[in-house]
């Protein structure tokens, strides 16, 4: 029964409130009625004398007792969840310690991380997986005090505060505090300093954003991916990056070997690839890619061949060249001045490689280049033995270099573009 005076919830039978003591009214309880009919009460209700407005007084000591019950409870549920924790802590704690006593007798030069950045860990694990040197995680939250002061102690740290770690055969050689990402080109070079990482290192978002940007350039590119850095793949690179070069074809080289293996392979699924790649050769035009090629011929022919199939190659260059005559040539000869004629054949595939490269050489340095289209005769070949020709019949290309009736030097065969500015400037024809 509800007490009209503190609301609190008395028992059907009650007829005082447990709470206050205030008199309940039972007149409408049925129960009551028939508990006390033809019986005294035990206590008038009339007599009993309320002060107004004055709290009766009353025994708490069973609501005192069930609270200080609870407040037991939530104290022993705490305790219990405290050593429980704790269990769970040094069980992680004994399988870290596993794992770091093992690395520190099997390392002969490695990386260990005391800290809790994630970020940081996953940066280290990149680097790791690429230059394949040993590393650890001790993730310090998940170790016990005595551990982290056991394994502080025992590799004479002053701290652990984000600590990078160089270890070499289970001694500490150096130690980084305050490691972070913002901080990560001095961990770098704490890594090189200490021999863990090479000097020539590439940062792997330039790689991948070097990538993204060549397979959506406008211009004519030539994208040379690579896995892993060989010797092999690097004379490759020097070959395709002299070919872009003497055709004015832009040129990408991608160090996938700065990459990690799920990186790569981020990249060559733009390409449709699900399997790694040791090297590819990728060509893009108007930002399409127009032809990839996995087995990668270091023959340039073989890459004059594939622009001139998508008309990349610069024509305009071969069309900077000026056609003479013959009589057009000995008076070329006869001039006081330094000039450059080249002898090829419209059937010659290497006369058609060189005119744009040479071409290009005569537009840089405003020059004129002229080109003379040989024929089966003789006279030629007489005519240039005469003035000081030593190479015998002409067989195109040739590339010869005059001044007052005087061949001052000549080259055969196809030749790249550094090879003639340099034979040009040795003569003086461009400076």
């Amino acid at each position: 029964m509800r007490c009209e005076k503190c609301g609190y919830v008395n028992s059907e039978y009650d007829i005082i409130c447990e709470k206050c003591g205030s008199p309940l009214k039972i007149e409408d309880n049925i129960e009551l009625q028939k508990k006390y009919n033809h019986k005294q009460r035990a206590i008038d209700i009339d007599e009993i004398d309320i002060p107004e407005n004055q709290e009766a007084i009353f025994d708490d000591t069973k609501k005192k007792i069930s609270n200080i019950l609870v407040v037991l409870l939530l104290i022993g549920s705490a305790l219990l969840l405290a050593i429980l924790f704790g269990i769970i802590k040094d069980f992680r704690s004994r399988d870290i310690i596993n794992q770091y006593n093992k690395f520190m007798t099997e390392s002969d030069l490695g990386v260990l991380y005391l800290g809790s950045d994630s970020e940081l860990n996953n940066f280290i694990t990149d680097y790791s997986s690429v230059y394949n040197f040993p590393y650890l995680f001790v993730d310090t939250e998940n170790i016990t005090a005595f551990k982290r002061n056991r394994i502080k102690k025992e590799l004479k740290l002053s701290k652990i505060k984000s600590t990078v770690v160089i270890i070499s055969k289970g001694k500490k050689i150096a130690e980084m505090d305050d490691c972070s990402l913002t901080e990560k080109e001095e961990l770098i070079s704490f890594l090189q300093k200490n021999k863990v990482l090479p000097n020539d290192i590439g940062d792997p978002n330039e790689v991948i954003k070097k990538f993204e940007t060549a397979i959506t350039s406008k211009e004519p590119t030539i994208i040379y991916y690579v896995h892993k850095k060989t010797d092999n793949y690097d004379k490759k690179n020097k070959k395709i990056s002299s070919f872009c070069e003497n055709y004015s074809i832009d040129y990408k080289y991608i160090e996938g070997y700065y990459l990690t293996d799920n990186q790569n392979l981020s990249l060559l699924k733009k390409l449709n690839y699900n399997e790694l790649q040791e090297e590819l050769l990728i060509v893009v035009d108007e930002e399409k890619i127009v032809q990839v090629i996995e087995d990668v011929n270091p023959d340039s022919e073989n890459y004059f061949k594939i622009m001139s199939s998508y008309g990349i190659i610069d024509e305009s260059s071969s069309k900077s060249l000026k056609n003479i005559n013959f009589n057009e040539l000995k008076n070329i000869i006869l001039m006081p001045t330094k000039n450059v004629i080249v002898f090829g054949r419209d059937d010659c595939p290497y006369c058609e490689r060189l005119n744009p490269i040479i071409g290009k050489v005569g537009i840089q340095n405003n020059i004129t280049i002229y080109y003379y289209k040989l024929d089966n005769s003789n006279t030629v070949d007489d005519y240039l033995l005469s003035i000081g020709y030593k190479g015998g019949k002409l067989t195109p290309p040739v590339i010869i270099v005059t001044e007052n009736n005087h061949v001052l030097d000549y080259m055969i065969g196809l030749t790249d573009k550094e090879l003639i500015d340099q034979k040009f400037k040795e003569l003086g024809v461009i400076s």
